[in-house]
């Protein structure tokens, strides 16, 4: 995407095409159970924006606080497993999908970063709970 800055205030939006695919996983469970899917695939677009407020602290640390909201279209509508053989089951992601997420980013030095995110997604027939995610960078 393309940075916006007004003063300390930044908007980033994005657009984005990913497709996924892979083999049929086949598994047996200990309890004589079995499943098979055919190929899974995934074809989405995203559309969204993040924005941010650059603040640089007395002591020389940056941080960076953010919002992301964002919208997915998923194409896909049949990735079919079976089940002990008995009928096809749809794994059905189609559809419209809104992502939230919020976070910080920090430079504690010219070396070492580090980030703290929340996101959660919700549409019609999927919903991905709260998640975290915490990262550290150390430059040498």
């Amino acid at each position: 995407g393309m940075r916006f800055t007004d003063g300390n205030w930044n908007l980033t939006p994005y657009a984005s095409l990913t497709g996924f695919t892979a083999d049929n996983p086949e598994y047996h469970l200990s309890n004589g159970m079995k499943s098979k899917s055919v190929d899974t695939r995934s074809i989405y677009r995203e559309l969204g924006a993040t924005l941010s407020y650059n603040m640089r602290l007395g002591n020389g640390m940056e941080v960076e606080p953010w919002l992301k909201a964002a919208v997915r279209k998923e194409f896909v509508d049949d990735n079919r497993v079976k089940v002990n053989s008995d009928g096809n089951f749809v794994n059905y992601l189609s559809g419209r999908r809104g992502i939230y997420q919020a976070g910080i980013k920090a430079s504690f030095s010219s070396t070492l970063s580090g980030h703290l995110g929340v996101g959660y997604s919700h549409s019609a027939g999927v919903e991905s709970p709260w998640n975290a995610v915490a990262g550290v960078n150390w430059s040498f």
